[in-house]
């Protein structure tokens, strides 16, 4: 058992040693820059801030900035923030248009200089792209630029590991000096005799190596030359320092007490220095990084307790010298306190361990995990070689006298040395923790390019899908009411490609220009629109690829939208919301332990038939975990993903009600919508007395298809016994009609109200109303806009101007425009795509990307994610209710009612001392609340069935 025990141990302290001191290091790493690398600054930035994974020293740390020709560009000291986890230099004249190269070097805790650079643009005026742009290319938005981790040199690896060496043979000497003693050993004297002699000089090496350290830490800093204040900064110099001390103090004592001691308190000193040399290596490195009373234990426990079974088995080597009985006998002697340190040391590094290592990712993927399995193999060959050692003594001498045998045991030892240097190798590697995982690796939001340019006084939308090599449909749509131009060009180039692109956009529904382009490389495209020959003020980035990491290929959300149709507008929106979630999504960590998650956005041109044609190829070829839809065409292809199994989360009202198991529509009911329409009229204008005498008709202009048609019978359920009648009012009556018949229509002297609901694209109704918002002057009281989940948009009310400004259309909502998720999307959007707006559209995108968030936590199969969906968390506070439990490809059951805002926050105009004000989803308004409770069926109605 004695020689079990020990070949066991030895086998255990191979793998101990991986997680000592110097090998559990983790490094300041680049967490996030300001100015975002790669990005480009509206303007000069009031400072360069960079947020690191760890605390640094600020006194061994630089940051450098570079503007055109390599000129350096003067910057205050280096002040530090949040404990010495942030640092901001300020430039001390304003940056002028230009590409600006940062590159930062820090000093972390260990001792170990982490650096690195990246770039980031001033705009010139009006947001002209500055000169040297397309250097911008190789940094995508949300990465942090290049890093490299200068571990310690040679030099200092050797000395620091022959310390702790030298350190753990005088503790572990001496440990077996007194088992040997305390059993009456007669192997204590051939031990003390071969063991003693090599005290003093193992001292001496430790004070080589402590003296080693206390020079590399006073040198070691971004700046030149000694400086011994760098190791009163941290922690790792602290120790060096308090290390230093041990050893001239403990030098001091053992030379006065030469002759003075007797050989036990001799030997007892000797084991007391020792000691606190280890502490002075477990109480410094990275692994203390963040960490609390309880781990500070553990790691001075597990160095000691490592270190003893280290020094120990070196004694032994010793004494295997003398003969195999007394080797046995010493054997015997260190075996309790061998078991015990072994036990110590195997919790406290497990536990090391598995918190520098933080996830399964970086044990397979990264350089300190490779090292750590070929030490754990080598681990391996240790423990075969202990266990038949051990077959073979049992074998052969069972007796009191048996001992391994010294052959064995020194390539044993051999092999944990062998171990310890691969521990070495560590401390100069970045491990998991607070390393970004191959989620948050460059751009966070790889799939659909956004941007806007400023053309011809007004804002030019621009979207490139699916944003990849080949085949891609580019965009552009025009805010109303903008006038629309005869001829849309683009070009194309990127510092990633030698072939520049010019291509001819063509007109569809919608005022949306669109054309198919072939992009032949990765990297930054910038996109130059002209509208009737006049060039935008500035490019747009369009940033094309999907950056990979070995061993995490990115799980594919299939997106299929209208981005080119009529009804291009509203699903650009809603597309651009769910990249917003899929953002967070990978920054939070991704899915599957740390896989980005990408959305391929693929057109349907609004068509059913073509969309069930790309879904169709895209499940095959590229098998993604769950699929979203946007625009009428959308249903063809997510009756596709029902057919292969594939989850679907659908979050645009353009989208018709399906029946069947794996969809899940967020969407409002168009039943519900129309009964809540009633409800909203029967509280704000039966019920608030707004409705002239004996005026009972309610007007609509209601689309004949399947959407129209259950958003007329909810209507109709919800107006039963009101007394109200319904008056349709055909499309072709809208044509033609004067301004004078337009208002009588629509007097509220004459009805209650105007029910309006359409497909995108065509509208003849909106037509109509558009032109009569042109008016400024009002000559009659108009009765309120009802507007469907497909009408009640931003762009609606700019199309209807004066009557959109006035109020004049409300409606009901799914989302609400005032809880926190929508604060936060709305805060968002224009920092991630400068010079867009939030929008309802864009919010249902957003709730979409939320959905699939909470569903694709955890098991990524088909099966298991829709099994999520049937019974979900609360995963937004922008959502009423999600889908009904009994039908969820039918929609939501809850909404509110909306209204859009406009007023000033003061009658005081700003001319005259007033607040300007500035509107959160429109350039001067909000949406609100029109309603104080939540609107729709009664809960616990059936869901009427769809048609068919």
């Amino acid at each position: 058992m004695l020689r079990r025990t020990l070949v066991v141990a030895a086998v255990a302290l191979g793998a101990l040693l991986g997680t000592g001191p110097a090998a559990a290091v983790a490094h300041p790493l680049l967490r996030q820059a300001a100015p975002s690398p790669g990005l480009i600054t509206p303007r000069s930035p009031e400072a360069i801030r960079l947020v690191l994974a760890e605390p640094v020293v600020p006194r061994g740390s630089e940051v450098v900035v570079t503007g055109p020709r390599g000129r350096r560009v003067p910057v205050s000291k280096v002040s530090a923030e949040d404990g010495g986890s942030a640092l901001s230099v300020r430039p001390l004249r304003r940056l002028a248009s230009a590409v600006y190269d940062v590159r930062w070097k820090v000093l972390g805790d260990d001792g170990h200089l982490v650096g690195g650079t990246f770039s980031f643009g001033v705009a010139g005026k009006d947001g002209a792209l500055p000169p040297g742009a397309e250097r911008l290319g190789a940094a995508s938005s949300g990465g942090r630029g290049g890093e490299d981790v200068s571990g310690e040199s040679v030099l200092d690896v050797v000395a620091d590991w022959l310390g702790i060496i030298a350190a753990s043979f005088l503790l572990g000497a001496v440990a077996l000096l007194a088992a040997l003693r305390r059993r009456g050993s007669d192997a204590l004297e051939d031990l003390a005799e071969r063991a003693r002699p090599l005290l003093v000089p193992a001292w001496l090496l430790v004070g080589l190596a402590a003296s080693e350290g206390v020079l590399a830490g006073a040198t070691t800093s971004a700046g030149d030359g000694l400086d011994l204040g760098l190791l009163a900064d941290s922690s790792t110099g602290r120790a060096q320092l308090v290390r230093g001390a041990v050893v001239v103090g403990g030098s001091l004592l053992l030379a006065l007490s030469a002759g003075r001691l007797a050989t036990r308190r001799r030997d007892g000193l000797f084991a007391g220095l020792a000691v606190g040399v280890l502490l002075t290596y477990a109480l410094s490195g990275h692994a203390l990084a963040d960490v609390g009373a309880l781990e500070l234990v553990a790691q001075a426990a597990h160095v000691l307790t490592a270190g003893l079974w280290l020094g120990g088995l070196l004694a032994l080597l010793l004494l295997a010298r003398s003969g195999v009985a007394k080797l046995g006998a010493g054997a015997r002697a260190f075996a309790p306190l061998a078991a015990t340190s072994l036990g110590i040391a195997v919790v406290t590094g497990v536990l090391a361990a598995v918190r520098e290592v933080d996830r399964w990712y970086f044990l397979r993927w990264s350089d300190y995990g490779r090292i750590v399995i070929v030490k754990s193999v080598l681990v391996a060959l240790v423990a075969l070689a202990g266990f038949v050692a051990w077959r073979r003594a049992r074998a052969t001498d069972a007796g009191a006298t048996g001992a391994p045998r010294p052959r064995l045991l020194r390539l044993e030892v051999i092999g944990v040395l062998a171990v310890v240097a691969l521990a070495a190798v560590l401390g100069g590697l970045s491990q998991g923790r607070g390393r970004p995982l191959p989620a948050q690796e460059g751009t966070l939001l790889p799939g659909p390019a956004f941007g806007t340019a400023l053309l011809s006084g007004t804002e030019a939308q621009v979207a490139l899908s699916p944003g990849r090599t080949g085949t891609n449909t580019l965009t552009v749509v025009g805010r109303p009411p903008a006038r629309e131009p005869r001829a849309v060009t683009v070009r194309l180039n990127c510092a990633c490609s030698t072939q520049q692109l010019d291509v001819e956009l063509r007109r569809g529904e919608g005022g949306t220009w669109s054309t198919t382009v072939d992009l032949p490389a990765e990297g930054q495209w910038y996109a130059y629109v002209s509208a009737d020959g006049r060039r935008a003020a500035a490019p747009v980035g369009l940033p094309v690829g999907v950056p990979r990491a070995p061993g995490a290929d990115p799980e594919e959300l299939l997106v299929l939208a209208d981005l080119s149709g009529p009804g291009a507008a509203r699903c650009r929106a809603n597309v651009q919301g769910l990249q917003v979630a899929i953002g967070r999504v990978n920054a939070e960590g991704g899915v599957d332990d740390g896989t980005k998650l990408a959305t391929l956005a693929l057109d349907d041109g609004g068509d059913p038939a073509r969309s069930a044609r790309i879904a169709k190829a895209a499940l095959a070829a590229h098998g993604p975990v769950a699929v979203a839809g946007c625009g009428a065409g959308a249903a063809g292809g997510i009756r596709q993903a029902q057919a292969a199994g594939v989850p679907a989360v659908v979050g645009d009202p353009g989208v018709e009600p399906l029946a069947g198991g794996g969809v899940f529509r967020l969407a409002a009911d168009p039943y519900a919508q129309g009964f809540a329409l009633a409800q909203y009229l029967k509280e704000r204008v039966l019920g608030a007395g707004a409705a002239a005498p004996g005026v009972a008709t309610l007007r609509t202009a209601v689309a004949q298809d399947a959407i129209g048609r259950r958003l007329l019978a909810g209507l109709e359920a919800g107006l039963e016994g009101t007394g109200v009648a319904t008056a349709a009012i055909p499309d072709r009556w809208w044509a033609g009609k004067t301004d004078a018949q337009l208002e009588h229509l629509l007097d509220r002297r004459r009805t209650l109200g105007l029910v309006l609901d359409a497909p995108a694209g065509r509208n003849p109704a909106l037509t109509a109303l558009e032109r009569l918002g042109r008016k400024t002057e009002r000559t009659f009281p108009p009765a309120p806009f009802l507007g469907s989940e497909r009408v009640l948009a931003e762009r609606t009310i700019d199309r209807l101007r004066t009557l959109g400004r006035l109020g004049v259309l409300q409606g009901v909502s799914e989302v609400s425009t005032q809880t926190a998720d929508a604060l936060a999307f709305v805060r968002t959007l224009p920092v991630l795509w400068p010079g867009e707006r939030p929008s309802l559209d864009g919010l249902r995108g957003y709730v979409t990307g939320l959905a699939l968030r909470a569903a694709l936590k955890g098991d990524l199969e088909g099966s298991a994610i829709r099994d999520r969906l049937r019974d979900p968390d609360v995963f937004t506070d922008a959502l009423l209710a999600p889908w009904h439990s009994s039908a969820p490809g039918v929609g939501s059951p809850a909404m509110l009612a909306l209204a859009g805002q406009f007023l000033s926050t003061n009658l005081v105009p700003p001319s005259a001392g007033g607040m300007r004000y500035t509107g959160s989803w429109f350039t001067d308004g909000a949406w609100i609340n029109a309603s104080v409770r939540p609107l729709g069926p009664p809960v616990g109605t059936p869901v009427p069935p769809l048609e068919g």
